[in-house]
């Protein structure tokens, strides 16, 4: 018997560097296939969303949505019901709603308070 311990009894050789180089280059290829597929599909997909969200609303559509967002700038002060955004008028939620030129003065008036606090 021999005094010598082994880990692994009867494997004695490195492994061979030419299929340690060739398992390395084909996983960097097959990432960068991968990475790069990813990133087209990203790139396509945002197109698509671009497509349907924008460019292929008609003009009504987008005076509509115009108009209901001037109202809401404009509207008197109280409470309004409005449709929850992306429930496809299912649902709807109670809004307070101010005129802008009421908003911007709220917010200056704020502002000042918040500078003489500082002061």
């Amino acid at each position: 018997m021999t005094s010598v311990y082994e880990h692994n009894p009867g494997d004695h050789e490195d492994p061979v560097p030419s299929s340690t180089w060739m398992v390395g280059i084909v996983g960097v290829i097959v990432l960068l296939v991968t990475i790069f597929g990813l990133t087209a599909l990203l790139y396509r997909a945002s197109g698509d969303e671009l497509q349907e969200k924008v460019i292929s609303r008609s003009f009504e559509e987008v005076g509509d949505l115009r108009e209901s967002q001037e109202k809401l700038l404009h509207h008197e002060a109280g409470r309004i019901e409005r449709d929850i955004p992306g429930t496809e008028g299912k649902e709807q939620e109670d809004v307070f709603v101010i005129p802008i030129e009421s908003a911007m003065e709220l917010v200056i008036q704020e502002a000042r308070v918040a500078r003489q606090e500082e002061q």
